[in-house]
Formats: C-alpha cells, sequence, structure tokens
C-alpha cells in the first residue's frame, strides 16, 4: 500500500519540522561539549541557508505559493536555530569562564545572527518570482540562466562552508568560487545591458532586483566566511 502511494504521489517532499537539531532544553554541564552543540547546530544552520538558496531556484523555474510556503518555512526554522543558539550561548556566557571563553561565544554569537540575516536576504528572491508571476512581467531564458548560475554559486559555497566548519578542507575551493562569483556578476550584468540593447530584456526587470539581492547575499556570505576564518584562527589551532 506505501509503494502504491509513493507510485501515486512522486516527489513528495519531506517536512520541514520546525526544531534544533542538536541543542536540547538542557545543556551539558561541560562547557566544552555545550558549545560543540552550538557548532553543530551552526553547521545544521549553513546547510538550511543552502535550502533556502535551492528552494529560490525551484521558484525561478516554477512559480508557486506550495514552493514559496516551503521557503518561508526553511526561513523559519533558520530564525529559530539563530534564537536558540543565542539563547545557549547567552546561558553557557553564565557559567565561569576565562576572557578567550567569552570572546569565543561573541564569536559564535555573530556567526548565528549573521546566518539568520543571509536567510532573509536570499528568501527576497522567492518573493520576486511569485510578484512576477503575479503581475505577468516576462523573464527571459537568458536571464532565468544567469540567476540560477548565480544562485547556485551561492549555495554551493554554504554546502562547503557546512562540509568544513570549523576545519579548513575546503578553503581552496570556497576561495575559487568567491572569485568567480565576483567576476560572474560583472559579466552578467554587462550581457544584460547588451539583451537591452537589443531589446531582447525588459527595462527594470526581474534580473536587476535578482542581482541586487545575489549581491546582498554574496556580501554576507564573504562576512560569515571571515568570521569562520578568524574563529578557526583563534580557537582552531589544532585542525590548521
Amino acid at each position: 500500500y506505501k509503494y502504491l502511494i509513493k507510485r501515486i504521489v512522486p516527489g513528495k517532499e519531506k517536512e520541514i519540522l520546525q526544531k534544533t537539531k542538536y541543542l536540547e532544553n538542557k545543556l551539558p554541564e561541560d562547557n566544552k561539549k555545550a558549545i560543540e552543540l552550538v557548532k553543530n547546530e551552526l553547521t545544521y544552520s549553513l546547510n538550511i541557508n543552502s535550502k533556502i538558496l535551492e528552494k529560490a531556484n525551484q521558484l525561478l523555474k516554477s512559480p508557486s505559493t506550495k514552493q514559496l510556503d516551503r521557503l518561508e518555512r526553511y526561513r523559519s526554522l533558520n530564525k529559530l536555530l539563530d534564537q536558540t543558539i543565542d539563547e545557549a550561548l547567552l546561558e553557557i556566557s553564565k557559567r565561569d569562564l576565562d576572557e578567550k571563553d567569552h570572546e569565543e561565544l561573541a564569536y559564535l554569537i555573530r556567526l548565528s545572527n549573521a546566518l539568520e540575516q543571509l536567510g532573509s536576504i536570499v528568501g527576497g528572491l522567492g518573493h520576486v518570482y511569485i510578484q512576477t508571476k503575479n503581475v505577468g512581467e516576462f523573464i527571459s531564458k537568458e536571464s532565468k540562466k544567469d540567476i540560477k548560475e548565480l544562485t547556485q554559486s551561492l549555495k554551493d559555497m554554504m554546502v562547503l562552508m557546512a562540509e568544513s566548519f570549523p576545519q579548513n578542507k575546503s578553503k581552496g575551493k570556497i576561495k575559487s568560487i568567491n572569485r568567480e562569483i565576483e567576476k560572474s556578476i560583472n559579466r552578467k550584468y554587462k550581457k544584460y545591458f547588451q539583451r537591452l540593447r537589443k531589446k531582447k530584456a525588459v527595462k527594470g526587470s526581474v534580473f536587476i532586483e535578482s542581482i541586487s539581492i545575489i549581491e546582498a547575499g554574496f556580501v554576507k556570505i564573504q562576512e560569515i566566511g571571515n568570521l569562520i576564518r578568524d574563529y578557526r584562527k583563534k580557537y582552531c589551532d589544532l585542525l590548521l
């Protein structure tokens, strides 16, 4: 019977539970174990941000209120993770810690806040695509391709950061993608203006709004990368 249901309803998506993955109501008394749980939750947040970007690209291809709702559930989960991480770090800060420990907590709070802000920024892409559909605005095939490629590059960076946090396994790959995104944004703007001159793009179209959001997301990802790098240098010496 279950097999038949899967055949009749293909592609059924997994429910997005609004709950943490590692942090529970009571933190371990051992500070190192408690902080390790926080770092695990931050890795989960990095992955959730990659899901938001993935969902944004799906909405670019096929805008629907159902998919927008799933994107919003990922954004809501990202906010919940940030709130829970902040509360956990605040509780840890009340313990008997030295100055270096308190500084480490500050880095982790800043990283959590930046991840929440990133989700809020790039999640806006989904709303742009739904609005575009509602008003009947046209998105050229070329513009869709350029937006999709940039969004995918941001997602790839988030996946690599999640795989390497707090270690340093993907540093070279992340730097490479970072450089490519910077060059790619300029190239895609140039291509867009060329399409305008040839009247193959709509002036003031969704392309400009989408690229602006992607750029803002890219700046936030760079900030997150810098925080991770500085944190690694100060507190993960054995992993370098």
